[in-house]
């Protein structure tokens, strides 16, 4: 990188040019000084000798000072904007990144339960300060703690470990949907406990509405089956018997227990 261009934006650098052009000041009034001022100190009257004698000191000590104490501080202030825009220029992408999730998204505090970050999937409004999973998802007061509905935070901090749950969840216009949410730990390394969780959220509504359709399809067909005369049977490949209508237990004087 060359002198007064900016490592982020690569444009001239203000702050740097001014350094630069106060550095040769101070040097070139502190050479002028020293060549000066041993010659013409003796022929001034003392009043003035007094007045400018220190002056003079200053102006031979300022370089000194600034190459020792000031120069290296305002380096400091300009390492600490550059970080400051990398830190800005990665957060942003980190922000896009999260954004471009199509699912809820979200990382949650561990103690209280807030969410610090999420996407627009997971909070369509603003991100208030103090809102919680538990408020968002299930306009609830409280977070889930029933059995239909266990919690992924608190499993996740008893193991330690991913956790993966089917919850009902609400969306932005009140809507049920179902959720398999997944829960991934954030430890705290200092004490080794978990401090967040990530979590992400796949909407399997349509999912479990064919596995419904399914289950009761096949309820239909077996009341279809075992309201035959007919005596039918399903065996596997190895003998065992897979299914018998009612007529066939009925005809053969076995239960359902014993088949």
């Amino acid at each position: 990188m060359k002198a007064g261009r900016s490592a982020v934006s690569g444009k001239t650098d203000g702050r740097a040019v001014f350094s630069y052009a106060i550095s040769a000041l101070a040097v070139l009034a502190g050479a002028l000084v020293i060549l000066v001022g041993p010659d013409l100190l003796p022929h001034l009257p003392p009043v003035t000798r007094d007045i400018l004698g220190p002056v003079m000191l200053m102006a031979i000590a300022a370089p000194v000072l600034y190459y020792v104490s000031f120069r290296p501080l305002d380096r400091h202030i300009h390492e600490l904007k550059r970080s400051g825009h990398e830190l800005s220029r990665q957060n942003d992408f980190l922000k896009s990144a999260i954004e471009s999730i199509p699912s809820p998204f979200c990382v949650i505090d561990a103690v209280d339960y807030t969410i610090k970050t999420a996407n627009k999937a997971a909070v369509p409004g603003e991100l208030r300060e103090g809102l919680t999973c538990y408020a968002v998802s299930h306009r609830a007061s409280q977070p889930c703690n029933s059995k239909d509905h266990p919690c992924p935070l608190e499993e996740v901090k008893k193991t330690g470990k991913p956790a993966v749950f089917e919850h009902v969840h609400y969306d932005e216009h009140g809507k049920a949907r179902c959720y398999e949410v997944h829960g991934y730990p954030v430890m705290d390394s200092r004490v080794g406990k978990v401090a967040q969780m990530i979590e992400y959220s796949v909407d399997i509504t349509d999912r479990k509405d064919s596995e419904n359709r399914l289950r009761e399809s096949e309820e239909m067909v077996k009341d279809f089956l075992d309201s035959a005369n007919d005596l039918i049977q399903s065996v596997s490949p190895d003998g065992r018997f897979r299914y018998v209508n009612r007529a066939w237990r009925a005809a053969l004087g076995y239960s359902r227990e014993e088949l």
